[in-house]
């Protein structure tokens, strides 16, 4: 049995992942036990809340089978895993997934940017994808016995932060400015909060022109 204190971070990556899919699933560690028994693993409540903590390796065929017990492929359950490796060895986007995912699109249709941009900024701040960085939030302070209804406008309300976040990063990365135009010299600025257009040199204003009007009645009666 490994210690606490001498986890293998991989070990310690797979059972987040393991922990979170839990929850998404709004299930209790007995319960994912019995799913694993139903897959051919003779797990306990124990050996679940091991793996969770890290304590506890799992071999090729128990992941294999605690993922048909999840319901997920066992990419799924092992990406942070695989993410951890490539950052432990030093490599960058090249070990990104070949195509976005569809929240990874989403936000890249909000933003107006590709979504290989969207890949490489999320990457770059959380080492983790869009989606995973996501339910990694919600699952964070998801309570036990959250509502579908709860979950999904929690999720709503991290996903709009966290495409704030990668929009501000994106700038950064395209070494982007903020718009200066309302504080530019000249008459835009005038003319948007007026809403009067200003007359070209030598072109009297109407003010101007009502006066002289009114001075010509005057001096003609």
């Amino acid at each position: 049995m490994t210690l606490a204190g001498s986890a293998d971070p991989i070990d310690v990556e797979v059972g987040r992942r393991v922990r979170l899919l839990r929850e998404q699933l709004h299930e209790r560690q007995d319960d994912i036990a019995a799913r694993a028994r139903r897959y051919g693993l003779d797990w306990s409540r124990d050996i679940v809340w091991r793996v969770e903590t890290g304590q506890r390796s799992l071999s090729v065929g128990e992941g294999l089978r605690l993922a048909q017990a999840l319901d997920v492929d066992l990419d799924k359950l092992t990406e942070p895993a695989r993410e951890l490796l490539n950052r432990e060895r030093g490599e960058g986007f090249d070990e990104m997934p070949a195509r976005p995912s569809d929240a990874e699109f989403k936000a890249a249709r909000k933003l107006g940017v590709t979504p290989r941009d969207v890949v490489s900024a999320a990457h770059s701040l959380w080492g983790r994808s869009l989606a995973d960085e996501r339910d990694r939030r919600v699952a964070e302070h998801a309570e036990h016995g959250s509502t579908s209804r709860t979950l999904q406008a929690r999720r709503g309300h991290v996903t709009r932060a966290l495409t704030t976040e990668l929009a501000t990063h994106i700038d950064k990365m395209k070494g982007k400015k903020p718009c200066e135009e309302a504080s530019s010299s000249g008459g835009p600025a005038t003319q948007l909060s007026t809403g009067r257009r200003t007359p070209p040199p030598g072109e009297p204003s109407k003010s101007g022109a009502a006066v002289s009007r009114r001075r010509g009645k005057r001096s003609g009666s």
